[in-house]
């Protein structure tokens, strides 16, 4: 639908069953089905017998399914088993979309063949099932090479477990192109949730405590966190039905950036809290999509490292200002050398948050020598060192303690910035059109709208709920970009329907990233920008850049 990003899934294996015999996939599928055994109108394995019309032989998408009919004691046992499996694949390739028909006990017949279809597979002992269910002609798409394989025993808590269910590849086939827009979401990735709680949950499982608390920490009783989440509640979209492009084209350039969507993988520091691989594999994950990934000064590995692992992709980096004016300069002469275009300053993390989760642990991963590969690996920091970081890594964490804290930072310091930077400059942690304009009036290039996702600052104003003042007040005059509190495409939508020019993810990627390394950070990646081109059509408009407050409806 035009989200333009390469790395997509470009579908599955084409093909078409035709007729089998007792002992194929067809007939194997069939006695997953009917628990365990082929069972005719008879009662006996194997023998003909006169089979009615199918209950529920034919699924909405393209789904179809050949069953014979067992006896009338056990024909309804068996219907029950059989739609529940028939559900817990449909929720586990589908996301929980089950086609409607399977919501109906309806009894109707299904229509005979109209000589358009092809009979369906053989069935039993080569015979021709004389079911009445036909499969559609044109091209099929073929789940079965999903991995990894969907388990589908759990949903049928409560229910004989027929013999033979467990973990098992589904074997149905769907049609084009009423299907595709399913086929599109399943990947290798399939055990990424598309529910956002449920994504949460399931990377916290796989999360150490402290880790987790970490990553999820906000500021005091995270009031602000909250805030972030509540005020895209606020906001309702305009659908425009009498609008319907064939196509979305989400392509942007900022700041001279080119991306195929106005999204950003925003800068998270200690990344191998989740993953081992931690910022090369979200470096990787962005160029597999063509996305711009922003590195964190807090990263797990060193600047040099993760442009390594961008290849082609485009490079940003974002600079905490440390209290050491030689070690600051080391930094962005460093970026630059490596191929970075873009400086990202933090302004917000002056001085580090009151975060309740990580006190009571008594936790720091840096002074676990985690997420300080920049300074470690860094002739001026290293200078001041007495041994090097991996002989005496908790010194390397102290004297970090030291130099990371700057709360004397301010526009001062702004020349010298510019004395080592012909780049764009972006400030980050703008929530007061005030600020803004001073930005426009430093010739800043732009700025990112932001509470740092409420991790360092409680009671703090939603972002979403600052970002219209300031684009009042600057809007045109700078780059305005967002982020606190993006979590799905629809939030997205929000935030540059209201005047942002792209907006920052950051903890989504990260649950990803937890779960499934590089492949899942992509997914979920992937899955939001799918979802803002979808909603983007939806609102009838043919690009991002279309969007206005006109989009939007506020509700109280």
């Amino acid at each position: 639908m035009g989200s333009g990003l390469p790395g997509s899934p470009s579908g599955t294996e084409q093909g078409y069953p035709g007729r089998r015999r007792a002992g194929s996939r067809t007939g194997t599928a069939h006695r997953h089905l009917t628990g365990g055994a082929d069972v005719h109108a008879s009662g006996r394995r194997g023998r003909r017998g006169r089979v009615p019309d199918s209950r529920d032989g034919r699924y909405g998408g393209g789904f179809r399914r050949t069953r014979t009919s067992a006896p009338r004691a056990s024909r309804s046992i068996a219907a029950i088993r059989a739609s529940t499996i028939v559900r817990a694949v449909a929720e586990c390739f589908l996301g929980g979309r089950i086609p409607s028909i399977l919501q109906r006990r309806s009894a109707a017949p299904e229509p005979r063949c109209s000589g358009r279809e092809r009979p369906a597979p053989r069935a039993g002992r080569g015979r021709p099932s004389r079911s009445s269910a036909c499969v559609p002609r044109g091209p099929l798409v073929r789940l079965s090479s999903v991995e990894p394989p969907c388990t589908v025993s759990s949903p049928l808590a409560g229910i004989a477990d027929p013999p033979g269910v467990g973990p098992t590849r589904p074997r149905w086939w769907v049609r084009t192109p009423s299907a595709l827009h399913a086929v599109s979401h399943v990947s290798t990735t399939a055990t990424i949730p598309k529910d956002l709680s449920k994504l949460e949950a399931q990377a916290a499982r796989r999360l150490r405590p402290e880790a987790l608390a970490y990553i999820l920490a906000g500021a005091g009783d995270a009031s602000t966190t909250r805030a972030n989440a509540a005020a895209f509640g606020r906001w309702r979209t305009k659908r425009r039905r009498t609008r319907k492009p064939r196509r979305v084209d989400l392509t942007t350039t900022v700041l001279g950036t080119r991306m195929p969507a106005p999204v950003l993988f925003a800068p998270v520091g200690v990344q191998t809290l989740a993953h081992p691989e931690g910022d090369l594999a979200t470096a990787r994950a962005a160029t597999d999509l063509g996305l711009t990934y922003v590195h964190s000064t807090q990263g797990a590995f060193s600047m040099e490292d993760v442009a390594a692992a961008s290849g082609k992709g485009a490079r940003w980096y974002q600079l905490y200002w440390p209290s050491d004016d030689a070690l600051a300069v080391s930094f962005l002469r460093r970026a630059k050398a490596a191929g970075y275009t873009h400086l990202v300053i933090t302004l917000d993390t002056t001085l580090l948050g009151w975060r309740p989760l990580d006190l009571d642990r008594g936790y720091s991963p840096f002074l676990e020598n985690k997420g300080i590969a920049n300074y470690t690996s860094d002739p001026v920091f290293r200078g001041k060192l007495l041994a090097p970081p991996d002989v005496a890594p908790l010194p390397a964490g102290i004297q970090f303690a030291g130099v990371f804290q700057n709360p004397g930072l301010s526009w001062d310091q702004l020349p010298l910035i510019r004395a080592n930077w012909d780049g764009p400059i972006l400030l980050k942690g703008i929530q007061s059109a005030a600020d803004a304009r001073m930005a426009v009036d430093q010739r800043i290039d732009g700025i990112v709208v932001s509470n740092h996702g409420g991790r360092q600052v409680d009671g703090a104003i939603a972002s979403l709920d600052a970002l219209r003042p300031i684009v009042k007040a600057v809007g045109g005059d700078l780059a305005i970009l967002f982020d606190s509190g993006i979590r799905t495409g629809q939030h997205a939508f929000t935030a540059l329907a209201l005047g942002a020019d792209a907006v920052l993810v950051g903890r989504p990627y990260l649950y990803g990233l937890a779960l499934g390394g590089r492949a899942g950070a992509r997914t979920v990646m992937q899955r939001l920008v799918d979802e803002l081109a979808l909603e983007v059509r939806r609102a009838g408009h043919r690009s991002a850049a279309s969007l206005t407050r006109s989009s939007l409806v506020r509700v109280p």
